[in-house]
């Protein structure tokens, strides 16, 4: 298996999860509304009609039923499936800095901390190696300056 292969089916499945959920949750509130709509839309424009809105949504229903029920059958897995890729590019790095800070935490001097090219993230990355930087090189006893020495000499 490649050092850059997921080994892990999900990372953060809580996270991941819910991430998905709220897409799940926003598409599948999107095709109820469109339906809703869809009917209340034609039982306002055929109350006019011979023989009024209700004939109409007799012979109507059931096809909007059959397409919204088609629609949530391809719409529910497709997001789940999507929303959890997606999630991979936010988690695994989330994940990859919580073993890297842990190692730092538990004293050891790990090497920088990389991710794989097409995670998020990358740009904090550097910014938590440039911040862990003086600690991992000086073995976990990081030294701070008194403040005197880090404020600039003032002009005369």
């Amino acid at each position: 298996m490649n050092a850059n292969q997921r080994k892990k089916n999900l990372i953060r499945p809580t996270l991941q999860l819910k991430i998905t959920l709220v897409f799940l949750s926003t598409s599948a509130s999107l095709m109820a509304l469109m339906a809703f709509l869809t009917i209340w839309l034609l039982t306002d424009d055929s109350a006019g009609a011979v023989g009024g809105s209700s004939q109409v949504l007799r012979e109507v229903m059931p096809v909007l039923l059959k397409a919204f029920l088609i629609s949530m059958a391809i719409l529910i897995p497709t997001t789940l499936v999507v929303g959890v890729l997606a999630t991979f590019l936010v988690a695994g790095p989330l994940y990859r800095f919580e073993i890297f800070l842990n190692s730092i935490r538990n004293g050891e001097r790990p090497s920088d901390c990389r991710l794989r090219e097409g995670d998020e993230l990358q740009d904090f990355c550097e910014l938590l190696n440039e911040a862990t930087r003086p600690l991992r090189e000086q073995g976990g006893k990081l030294k701070f300056r008194n403040s005197e020495e880090s404020e600039p000499a003032a002009a005369a």
